[in-house]
């Protein structure tokens, strides 16, 4: 549910008849009013609630507020708060979802975690809480004393999922858990103080745990889990680029022979190796459902070798397998590969491979895609460190025609791809995310893709070379479910004439996205345009504001510009925001910056904000 100042917007959507959806105003009683009306007409439907803390609201009154209201929805018993900024988490927002007492499951994801003032034994009043997780974004996760407060939840809790502090986590901490005797789940991203021993004393403690996941920041703690076989469960997860081969090597052999029979999940990061031998190993695991990692030569003397798929055709369990290679190893995928692969792993239904421009693809594969009928995610991506080319010519895209692929597919990501389709064999019915990196499509070849995708809800276009700028329009005006764009990198030939000033361009975007996109939700505008002014962003800036859902709004030129430039933007936007409270601005936040990052542990993108 999006909430707004206009009455013309009604606060719930049909859609989602169960679950609240709170975007919290930075004007405490604004939310307040709205809280009432919402209790006044839905009191008795909703049975969860989503509330999001955007990164305009500075301080934790507003938030804080809104989930005590809450309350008044008696049914509620999931709740899930999630913070835009990586400001600190504040006491009072753990006090208000204290008094949440009928709560099932809670989620507390963004935010940073404080060293101090802080106290997690306040949720302690949570006598129903079953499920609980605490993934603070920010620079720091739980100490000691803050999972030493969790110990004191009741011993209803039967899912515990923890970001834990690299260096304030320590075994003291971990054991204190051993209060919650009916624990039957752990999901905790380790700091490097914990040890081997800690982890036996919790195990020891707790003989109804059954899933153990844990995070690792280096390899070469993986000797913490060595004694933990009698698990049903362990997912292991850990990216450390600066590891050695040696260390490597010992992770996989703990892997292997002391906790094989356990282990269901493995992400590896980039693992650094001198020879394929390690697939042997993987190959091993016979008990994964998920495999994830990157693999890159040990060293620069390293000679060339292929990892083989079909070393991997014993995990018959498989459902997700992620695999990229540098551009120094070679990832086969051929005919045979995807054939015997679709009959190794049934259950397969996420496939990511770092194939598209190596040296050892066999384009005629990507036409056996289809045999893969279970899959619902597919990225077709370039080796590691190779994607990032400012231009990428037509010979060296592979061909791909989207007929060819399962017709169920849920998201899809190409790279390096030269897409061709047409209007009668390019149905995905159910596709809700589409994104095209470094590749080449045609207006009329996005125009097929996208009305044979009339679920589509995130549309991600980087780099994307034949694509003209009205092209673009027109197939934006189409999009009438779209919650999420990205556009970057695209120059767009003005055929010889000088192109139109920039602020008039982004009016013909709001144009486009207005008469369509009225539930666009987040925007990433960044071609290549060349330099963008302080009046040229304010211009195109305004005229979005008419986008009545938009929570997220990221504006630049595209180009490398000065930090001089960049906080004179972000000053601009700001300004801008301040200046128009009676538009959607105060729930919006906007920037002309944004990198994301991955949580490995987590498998989720992370938004990092700068600018406004």
């Amino acid at each position: 549910m999006r909430m707004h100042r206009s009455k013309a917007n009604p606060p719930v959507q049909a859609d989602e008849a169960t679950e609240l959806r709170l975007v919290v105003h930075p004007d405490a009683n604004i939310g307040m009013v709205q809280m009432g009306l919402l209790q006044s007409w839905y009191s008795d439907r909703m049975t969860s609630a989503r509330v999001t803390v955007p990164a305009v609201v500075t301080v934790p009154a507003p938030a804080a507020s809104m989930i005590s209201s809450i309350f008044c929805f008696p049914h509620v018993t999931r709740l899930s708060v999630s913070f835009d900024s990586q400001r600190a988490l504040h006491q009072t927002i753990f006090c208000a979802i204290s008094e949440l007492q009928g709560l099932r499951e809670c989620s507390i994801s963004g935010g940073g975690m404080p060293r101090e003032g802080v106290s997690l034994e306040v949720l302690s009043s949570l006598r129903k809480l079953e499920r609980l997780s605490l993934f603070p974004t920010g620079h720091d996760g739980l100490c000691d004393h803050h999972v030493a407060g969790l110990s004191h939840m009741s011993a209803s809790v039967k899912t515990l999922a923890f970001r834990g502090s690299d260096d304030g986590l320590s075994d003291d901490g971990l054991v204190s858990l051993s209060a919650l005797r009916g624990l039957t789940e752990l999901k905790v991203s380790l700091g490097l103080q914990v040890t081997r021993g800690g982890v036996q004393r919790l195990l020891a403690s707790l003989p109804g745990l059954a899933s153990l996941s844990v995070g690792l920041r280096q390899v070469g703690q993986v000797s913490v889990v060595r004694d933990v076989s009698s698990l049903s469960s362990l997912s292991i997860a850990v990216d450390d680029p600066g590891a050695r081969l040696l260390e490597w090597s010992s992770l996989l052999t703990t892997c292997t022979l002391c906790v094989s029979s356990c282990l269901v999940s493995l992400r590896l990061g980039l693992l650094s190796t001198n020879d394929a031998d390690f697939m042997i190993a993987l190959g091993s695991l016979v008990h994964l459902t998920e495999l994830k990692l990157g693999v890159q030569p040990a060293s620069p003397a390293t000679p060339y070798f292929s990892c083989d798929l079909l070393a991997l055709t014993s995990l018959q369990q498989l459902q997700r397998l992620e695999f990229s290679c540098s551009p120094w190893v070679g990832l086969p995928f051929t005919p045979r590969v995807v054939s015997l692969a679709a009959l190794a792993w049934p259950r397969l239904h996420t496939l990511a491979l770092g194939v598209m421009g190596g040296r050892e693809l066999v384009p005629e594969a990507l036409e056996l895609l289809d045999s893969l009928s279970n899959l619902r995610s597919l990225s077709l991506v370039a080796p590691l460190a190779s994607s990032a080319a400012a231009k990428v010519q037509p010979g060296q895209c592979v061909p791909i025609n989207l007929k060819y692929l399962p017709r169920d597919l849920l998201h899809l990501r190409l790279e390096r791809a030269e897409v061709s389709a047409a209007p009668a064999c390019t149905q995905l019915p159910a596709l809700s995310s589409f994104s095209l990196h470094h590749g080449h499509a045609d207006d009329r070849t996005l125009m097929h893709l996208v009305t044979g995708m009339p679920s589509l809800r995130s549309l991600d276009l980087n780099c994307v070379e034949d694509l003209t700028e009205p092209g673009l329009l027109a197939v934006l005006a189409c999009l009438t479910k779209l919650e999420r764009l990205t556009v970057a990198g695209s120059a767009w030939s003005a055929n010889g004439r000088p192109p139109p000033p920039q602020g008039r361009r982004l009016s013909k975007l709001a144009a486009a996205l207005t008469a369509s996109a009225q539930s666009l939700q987040q925007l990433v505008w960044q071609p290549a345009w060349g330099s963008l002014s302080e009046e040229q962003l304010m211009q195109g800036a305004r005229a979005l504001f008419d986008l009545r859902c938009l929570r997220f709004l990221c504006i630049s030129s595209g180009v490398p510009c000065s930090l001089e430039d960049q906080q004179t933007l972000a000053a601009a936007l700001q300004k801008l925001q301040l200046g128009l409270p009676n538009s959607v601005l105060p729930l919006c936040t906007m920037t002309t910056q944004c990198n994301v990052s991955y949580d490995i542990f987590n498998d989720v993108q992370v938004q990092h904000i700068g600018g406004a």
